[in-house]
């Protein structure tokens, strides 16, 4: 069999380089494009639905500045100008009741809700002129073990039923789905909840006024936040 000759050995390589350059190009379409497009379009979903719950605030807490007292303490026990996480526990203790699920602890974090820091006095002047702006967030991560899925909804549904605005901001099962599937029937299952809350602490003046705990833990109850701790 003679050797190829120079035409024959140029189309081979010709061929070869498409098959290449076909290859690198499935490379990066699937490594590094469509995982970029696919993160850009969670980010734009998060950003919306940020941007949904900021004007959703606005609207609720923001619409006309508080004038007199009692209509401060009735805005305030959706959006308060204190963190009142005490509260916050009754009202988690009442939902635990009412489901039937049970908490095994609680977590608070405050963070601003833009997560960015305002610095300069135009800045100051904008965020108490906005008073989406001046939020604080705080996040209640609640660590649940339910008998079944309609105890966890129904918890949930509680929540959201309160008078503080909560959004729901993820549920995490800590059952892996396979098992989950095998023994959702059998074996108690066990997610982490979290919700965010809000706040205002720029408006000091109306300190006095917030919703008081007037509700003691029922009876026979310990402290979610304080489980942990005992149990180390």
């Amino acid at each position: 069999m003679r050797s190829l000759t120079k035409r024959q050995k140029d189309i081979a390589l010709l061929v070869l380089a498409v098959i290449f350059f076909a290859l690198l190009i499935s490379y990066s379409w699937f490594q590094l494009y469509a995982p970029a497009k696919e993160e850009n379009t969670r980010a734009v979903t998060a950003l919306v639905d940020q941007r949904e719950v900021l004007f959703g605030l606005q609207r609720q807490v923001a619409a006309k500045p508080v004038e007199q007292s009692s209509s401060s303490r009735m805005m305030q026990r959706k959006v308060p100008v204190l963190p009142l996480e005490d509260l916050l526990l009754v009202q988690l203790e009442k939902a635990e009741v009412k489901s039937k699920a049970l908490i095994n602890n609680v977590n608070f974090a405050q963070d601003e809700l833009g997560g960015t820091s305002v610095e300069s006095s135009d800045q100051l002047d904008t965020a108490t002129e906005d008073p989406a702006l001046a939020l604080k967030q705080l996040t209640v991560e609640v660590e649940l073990t339910a008998a079944s899925y309609e105890e966890i909804d129904r918890f949930i549904r509680e929540v959201e039923a309160t008078e503080r605005i909560f959004v729901v901001q993820s549920i995490e099962l800590d059952t892996p789905e396979e098992v989950r599937e095998a023994a959702a029937e059998k074996e108690p299952i066990e997610l982490t909840v979290t919700f965010q809350a809000f706040y205002r602490p720029d408006l000091l003046e109306l300190v006095p006024e917030v919703p008081k705990l007037d509700a003691p833990m029922p009876a026979g109850k310990e402290d979610p936040t304080t489980r942990a701790g005992e149990d180390e």
